[in-house]
This record gives C-alpha cells, sequence and structure tokens, in this order.
C-alpha cells in the first residue's frame, strides 16, 4: 500500500464507521480526508483516524486527493463517482453503484476517459464460500450448472 496516498472517505456513516475507518488505520494509511455534509459529527472522528483535513463536501477536496471510496447515501454513489472521476481520482464505490443502466454506462466512460480506476466494492466475492463455490461451479463437481436461484436472509444489527 502507497502510505503517500491521499484517500477520501465520501460519507462518514456506519459502513466507515464500522469498517472503512478501522481498517484503514490498522493499514497505517496517513493521508486520509473525510466528507460528510455533518461536519460536526465527523470532528471526534478525524481525530480518532488521524485524519488530514475534513470538508462538508466533496468539491471542497477534489484537489487534495488520488483516490476516494465513496460510502455514501445511496441515491449519492453515482453523482459522486462521476465528479470523481472526471477529476482523474480512482474511486472505491459502494454498492449500489448507480440507480441506472445510463448511470452505470457514464461511469464507466468517464473512468476510460481520464483513466481512473472504478471498483464497485462488493467484498462477499472474496469470502471463502463463496470462493468455494465459484470452483465448485466452475469445476461442475455437481455436474453443469441449470439454473440459480438465490435466498438470502437474516436479522440484521446494522446501525440505520
Amino acid at each position: 500500500m502507497n502510505n503517500n496516498l491521499r484517500l477520501a472517505i465520501i460519507g462518514c456513516g456506519a459502513l466507515s464507521r464500522i469498517f472503512y475507518l478501522p481498517v484503514l488505520k490498522k493499514m497505517s494509511l496517513s493521508h486520509t480526508v473525510l466528507v460528510d455534509p455533518d461536519i460536526n459529527g465527523i470532528k471526534e472522528l478525524a481525530k480518532t483516524y488521524d485524519a488530514i483535513k475534513i470538508a462538508a463536501g466533496l468539491n471542497e477536496i477534489i484537489d487534495d486527493i488520488d483516490a476516494a471510496i465513496v460510502a455514501s447515501p445511496n441515491f449519492l454513489h453515482a453523482p459522486q463517482a462521476k465528479l470523481l472521476l472526471e477529476s482523474g481520482k480512482h474511486v472505491l464505490l459502494e454498492k449500489p453503484i448507480a440507480s441506472t443502466v445510463n448511470e452505470v454506462e457514464e461511469l464507466i466512460i468517464s473512468g476510460k476517459q481520464s483513466g481512473a480506476i472504478l471498483q464497485p466494492a462488493m467484498m462477499r466475492r472474496f469470502w471463502k464460500i463463496n470462493k468455494a463455490v465459484k470452483k465448485m461451479l466452475e469445476e461442475e463437481v455437481l455436474g453443469k450448472l441449470q439454473t440459480v436461484s438465490m435466498q438470502e436472509g437474516a436479522v440484521l444489527n446494522w446501525p440505520v
């Protein structure tokens, strides 16, 4: 990991507080910028995680970063990612990455035109069980795949 990477966390809600910020601290990433409209709510967070700057909006820090993790409310994902990509910033984008196919296509085009990387944040694909299922399907351990039906559900204790 490049310790000089200037990374912004866009949206400092539950996901950033529970996952991204603790991971970045453990990785000793020291050039982190926090962006959230609740500027008073992130002041203490900035101290805890040694953020070098805080801002209420993306436009305030766009020139101060190399990359961003977009973990803001879903309806903001596409416009924020597009602004970042058009500015040549690499983006790890939480799901859903956009609300429409057209928005997704625009993001892909923006990334290609600027040379910036757009990466959807779908961490479940790295879970050992999912990798094992993928391998079993590829190797046709149970035969050739005919159909797929999936259900998922559980009571979550995620803060809203």
